[in-house]
């Protein structure tokens, strides 16, 4: 992946969602269409923080099968996982060992920064993804 394809209101959903659970980590699964290097956002599912934490966040399993085989239905599937952080927007070294186990696009949101990045692990190393609104043309057309 290169860049994630997000509305203004799923941005906007997310942002409230993370203030909202403060000081707990939010957390949400976003399922969309995955093609030519980009990840499309269709949809925003927001979940609760089962571990209940402030350094870490757990997604109810049956809500994860539930998201998964729905959008399967659609002809989606899961395009990204978001949460949120009291520190930067950046992936702890927690996140990178469960980037391993979910290799799709991490959003990242930052309360006291105030802002959203986008990150997928691709062989050993991090990149950081640009985040655009559907109505941004690509540069190829």
């Amino acid at each position: 992946m290169e860049k994630v394809e997000l509305s203004e209101e799923d941005e906007e959903l997310l942002r409230r969602e993370a203030r909202r659970a403060r000081p707990l980590e939010a957390c949400a699964l976003l399922t969309g269409k995955l093609e030519h290097g980009l990840a499309r956002v269709s949809r925003v599912h927001l979940a609760e923080n089962v571990e209940a934490s402030t350094v870490h966040f757990t997604v109810d399993p049956e809500l994860l099968l539930r998201v998964a085989m729905s959008a399967e239905g659609r002809g989606e599937e899961l395009a990204a996982i978001f949460h949120s952080h009291e520190g930067a927007a950046e992936p702890s070294e927690l996140d990178l060992r469960f980037m391993r186990l979910n290799p799709v696009v991490w959003l990242i949101f930052s309360n006291v920064e105030e802002r959203l990045a986008a990150y997928q692990l691709q062989g050993n190393s991090v990149r950081r993804l640009a985040i655009r609104r559907p109505h941004e043309a690509s540069p190829s057309g």
